[in-house]
């Protein structure tokens, strides 16, 4: 899929209490682990919800400590995670510029968080080179390095 190819990624991570610790274990795991293994070494953290918990900032970084513990164990390293981003998706806020209803935060929206990643070169005149990063049954795990694939190469 084209996201083998992606030079970043957006995990959403919702703050609301309970919602944020069941969604670890349905799936923000796995996430993590499948941005590993894509090779993906740039990643926003969007944190919904924050009108639910009124802004604060201790459940941000509540969060973000316990998000940091997942981050590591997908042997991500925590200079992958680019931005943690407070947003609320419903109302707009942070997204497209930083809003005053947050006043603690001091970093970028998210769109101004996607702008500062820096893009790597795409090598697509170079010899094919796929780097296989797992097998799953008879599913490959990989990205392509240089060159192009298409169907019926040999």
């Amino acid at each position: 899929s084209s996201a083998t190819q992606a030079d970043a990624a957006l995990l959403v991570v919702t703050v609301r209490n309970g919602e944020f610790e069941s969604g670890l274990e349905k799936g923000t795991r796995e996430h993590l682990v499948v941005l590993h293994t894509l090779g993906i070494r740039s990643i926003i953290v969007a944190m919904n919800k924050m009108d639910v918990v009124d802004y604060s900032r201790e459940r941000f970084e509540e969060v973000k400590s316990k998000l940091m513990v997942e981050v590591l164990a997908a042997h991500l390293e925590p200079s992958d995670i680019k931005a943690f981003v407070p947003v609320s998706g419903l109302l707009g806020i942070n997204l497209v510029e930083v809003k005053r209803e947050i006043p603690w935060y001091t970093g970028p929206s998210l769109f101004e968080a996607f702008d500062s990643i820096v893009v790597g070169e795409r090598y697509i005149k170079s010899p094919a080179r796929l780097s296989v990063q797992d097998v799953q049954k008879a599913v490959v795990f990989g990205r392509i390095e240089s060159g192009t694939i298409k169907k019926g190469d040999k």
